[in-house]
């Protein structure tokens, strides 16, 4: 068999399916589409399943984040100097991300510097062309909550204590439901932005329905752009 060339490579990929995998041939890890079956995870299990061929519309805020998405990556080459650039090459060295493996890798200059400025953009703060000193995440306790059956309404604070919340720049809020079954647990698709508080202040949901369960989540964020780790709360709205 020949070789083929990079190039070649290249225009395979762009018109081939693609999953991503642990041990290819004898995998034991995948996520993505290849062909007709799509890899996945569901409830802490590795799936295979068919490819969903539906469409979902861009919404007004997608649009949007596409937007701020381009704004940035046209920053990058057009406005930031090349020793701008090179502060956020240098800056990316010291940090780990996972991939959706779960796998540990260190990022670019180029995908630390687009993070962190699309999640400033839609704070309505500037770019920054500069990486900034590593940011520092405060301590958070848990998401608390307070349920109400008779208005409706579920309430939520990322907290160190059940009335106080967390001393950094700002939480986000994400939200997964109605389910009819306590058993349910979301997968990554179905969580939905819900709120972003700057600063960090509490949420109430007023769109829950009685009877039914619900999944919250928390995350403090930086205003620098970055984020810290998740914290999940599941609620039961009771039947009055």
């Amino acid at each position: 068999m020949g070789y083929i060339t990079r190039y070649e490579c290249l225009k395979l990929l762009e018109v081939s399916d693609m999953a991503i995998v642990k041990g290819p041939a004898l995998s034991i890890e995948a996520s993505g589409n290849l062909g007709a079956i799509c890899y996945a995870k569901w409830r802490n299990l590795q799936i295979a399943r068919a490819v969903w061929t539906g469409t979902v519309p861009n919404t007004t805020k997608q649009v949007a984040q596409q937007g701020l998405l381009t704004t940035a990556s046209q920053a990058w080459g057009g406005v930031l100097k090349v020793e701008e650039r090179q502060t956020w090459h240098e800056l990316a060295k010291s940090i780990v991300w996972r991939d959706r493996l779960g796998s540990p890798y260190v990022p670019s200059g180029y995908q630390l510097f687009m993070k962190w400025n699309i999640r400033r953009l839609v704070m309505g703060l500037s770019l920054m062309a500069k990486a900034p000193a590593w940011e520092e995440f405060p301590y958070v306790k848990f998401l608390s909550q307070e349920i109400s059956a008779t208005d409706p309404y579920i309430a939520m604070r990322l907290s160190i204590a059940v009335t106080v919340s967390h001393s950094g720049y700002g939480t986000e809020y994400y939200k997964a439901g109605p389910f009819d079954s306590g058993g349910r647990h979301p997968i990554e698709g179905e969580w939905l932005f819900m709120n972003r508080r700057v600063p960090p202040a509490a949420y109430v949901d007023l769109d829950v329905l009685n009877g039914k369960w619900y999944w919250y989540r928390g995350r403090s964020i930086g205003k620098f752009g970055g984020v810290g780790n998740w914290f999940e709360e599941q609620s039961y709205v009771p039947i009055i």
